[in-house]
Order: structure tokens, then C-alpha cells, then sequence
């Protein structure tokens, strides 16, 4: 994956830091996150998946599920 860091340090700015890449790079970072996100979702359970937790400081008092995380 691509590393922010010097980008989020103020070390250099992101059209300046992202010269550096290639659309390869950029198709690789993509690819490692959706497998990440595979990993972390692959063994939950539908009920674990559709869970809307309480969130009073969220608009109508429910947080986002799983399932609305991963879609956006």
C-alpha cells in the first residue's frame, strides 16, 4: 500500500508526492485494500453485517452497519 506519511507530516504536497506513482502502483493499492477488507469481513455473520449500534450524536440516533461501510 501507499504510504501517506510525508503527505500528512506537511513534508510535501500530494501533486508533488503522487508524480511519483504509476497507474500499476495505484491498481495494487487498490487491490491490497478491497483484500484487506475481504479479511476483516470475511467471517462475520449476517446479524454482525446488518448491526445498526445506537449513535446518539448520528443523524436519527443510529450508527452505520457494516454493510453501509463497505458499500461506501
Amino acid at each position: 500500500m501507499i504510504d501517506f506519511s510525508p503527505v500528512f507530516r506537511g513534508e510535501t504536497k500530494l501533486a508533488e508526492f503522487a508524480s511519483q506513482f504509476q497507474v500499476q502502483d495505484m491498481i495494487a493499492t487498490v487491490n491490497a485494500q478491497i483484500d484487506t477488507y475481504v479479511a476483516l469481513i470475511r467471517d462475520l455473520t449476517d446479524a454482525q453485517v446488518t448491526f445498526e449500534a445506537s449513535d446518539p450524536q448520528a443523524e436519527g440516533g443510529v450508527g452505520w452497519n457494516v454493510a453501509h461501510v463497505v458499500a461506501t
